[in-house]
């Protein structure tokens, strides 16, 4: 599912609004003036398990969530990992790209989790978006 909504006073409406759609379970966010190729490419993006979020949805979302410091070590390859949920792959996805198993990358996963803070995939995605290099260990491809 990805959630939707208008952009008429979008700070306050898209930011309550797309929380409460993630929250819920939606698997990413578009704003109802995204272009429609756009919005079929996010819808496409999210049928294939990765989370499309609206870079002003992800801004206003990460401000109204409780903010982890900076300061959190992570290990290598927990950055890694956190980079690619950042970026929408899903567990099976993070697991081939980096040659590990499905539930390495759960365990990775959950020990991430603790460490920064977050409960849930979408707030890790978030804060992985904030806080780590644009490509921690060169995972761009």
């Amino acid at each position: 599912m990805t959630g939707r909504t208008g952009h008429g006073d979008q700070r306050r409406r898209h930011g309550h609004a797309s929380v409460e759609a993630l929250d819920a379970g939606a698997g990413g966010y578009v704003l109802k003036d995204t272009e429609p190729a756009d919005l079929l490419a996010a819808i496409r993006s999210t049928a294939r398990g990765h989370s499309p979020l609206d870079p002003r949805v992800a801004r206003t979302v990460l401000h109204g969530r409780r903010s982890p410091t900076r300061a959190v070590e992570l290990t290598g390859r927990e950055q890694e990992v956190l980079a690619l949920v950042g970026r929408g792959l899903a567990n099976k996805q993070i697991a081939r790209a980096l040659g590990i198993r499905e539930g390495t990358v759960k365990a990775h996963l959950t020990s991430v989790f603790q460490r920064i803070g977050v409960r849930d995939r979408t707030s890790a995605a978030l804060w992985a978006r904030a806080h780590l290099p644009e490509d921690p260990a060169g995972l761009a491809r």
